[in-house]
């Protein structure tokens, strides 16, 4: 470092030595560019900050401890069953719903089309084969494992519901639990069934 720092200041002209010569000129400025280029590579990714971007969402897949009909229906209930408590006379209320199959899962896919022309030596005859392959697109997840990118769901119609609650048996209470419900399902109110409760 005593070295670099005397040839520095021979080149701004202090310590009264003699001028540099041509080894020392490309010896100080081999010094400076890589001193430059340290810089600019520690400035560039040295300090800067991680990323804070949001972390991907995992897709769901097939594969689940509880079946996603199961899921979806039970959280229904519980929406639904909250909503109609709150219906005045309505009293405690249980709600079942029924949904038509299950969640179907669209993935996104890669498809390839390949076009074959075959032609007969004689020219009267020509063959034209057509093959499309088609595959799941897979995405990196967790750096390891792939899974295949899930483009949408499509969840299940409801097939009906029937509610119990505690003042159904008022039928002012009843029409109100049918018209709520239908309302909050998006189906007919011939769907619905109110009973009363204990």
């Amino acid at each position: 470092m005593n070295k670099f720092s005397q040839l520095l200041g021979r080149l701004l002209g202090q310590g009264g030595g003699q001028p540099l010569g041509e080894g020392e000129k490309k010896l100080l400025t081999n010094c400076l560019v890589i001193g430059l280029v340290g810089l600019l590579v520690l400035l560039t990714f040295g300090f800067s900050k991680p990323s804070s971007a949001p972390k991907e969402a995992k897709p769901r897949t097939e594969v689940q401890a509880v079946a996603p009909d199961a899921q979806d229906s039970e959280r229904l209930e519980r929406e639904l069953a909250e909503i109609l408590s709150a219906i005045a006379g309505a009293g405690e209320v249980k709600a079942a719903i029924t949904l038509e199959g299950g969640v179907k899962r669209e993935y996104a896919e890669n498809n390839k089309e390949t076009l074959k022309v075959t032609k007969q030596d004689d020219g009267k005859r020509t063959v034209e084969e057509s093959v499309t392959e088609t595959q799941k697109l897979l995405a990196k997840r967790d750096g390891l494992r792939e899974e295949a990118v899930l483009e949408r769901e499509i969840f299940p119609a409801v097939k009906g519901a029937l509610v119990v609650a505690e003042g159904a048996g008022d039928p002012a209470v009843a029409e109100k639990l049918i018209q709520a419900a239908a309302i909050f399902l998006g189906v007919g109110s011939n769907r619905i069934m109110v009973m009363e409760g204990k």
